[in-house]
């Protein structure tokens, strides 16, 4: 429905309005969103453009299910949440660009790092992605940011034609 730049207002909008809530309850976002039920969750979400393959009673069961292992997550709190690259793969850069750039990353230290994505040549994402797992090994997270220029079905096949990655 909104893509490009209305959608990316329409979220910051949405943000704003998130942080404005957790400030008029003087917590933090993160502890406002965590104490709400999965009913309350899903009432606040726009589920329309994956309802294809994802119902709001199926998020309810995810989240409830989810929230059994809320007690492990808690040592993000004290440890600190990895940080990741972004820097590595950005559309224009060439082949030699993208290695030296995930080189680089693990050098310094991360673990996980995103690659640009989302081109009519969804070959090419492909090909792109795998280039940086042959660079940096198989220990270190890959992420792929599309954009919002996939539909959900092309979403899906690139990611099962990545799942061996």
């Amino acid at each position: 429905p909104h893509k490009g730049v209305v959608h990316l207002a329409l979220a910051s909008l949405t943000n704003a309005c998130f942080d404005l809530w957790a400030k008029a309850r003087a917590v933090p976002l993160w502890k406002l969103l965590v104490d709400l039920s999965p009913e309350a969750i899903v009432a606040l979400l726009d589920l329309s453009y994956l309802d294809d393959v994802l119902r709001p009673e199926d998020v309810v069961r995810l989240l409830t299910q989810e929230a059994l292992h809320r007690h492990e997550r808690h040592e993000v709190l004290a440890l600190g949440y990895p940080g990741y690259d972004t820097s590595v793969g950005w559309f224009h850069y060439s082949d030699e660009q993208i290695r030296a750039n995930a080189r680089r990353a693990v050098d310094a230290g991360f673990t996980a790092m995103k690659l640009k994505s989302g081109s009519p040549d969804t070959a090419r994402d492909v090909r792109r992605a795998l280039l940086v797992r042959e660079t940096v090994g198989p220990d270190v997270q890959i992420m792929l940011d599309a954009n919002q220029q996939w539909t959900l079905p092309v979403a899906v096949r690139v990611c099962l034609e990545l799942a061996a990655m």
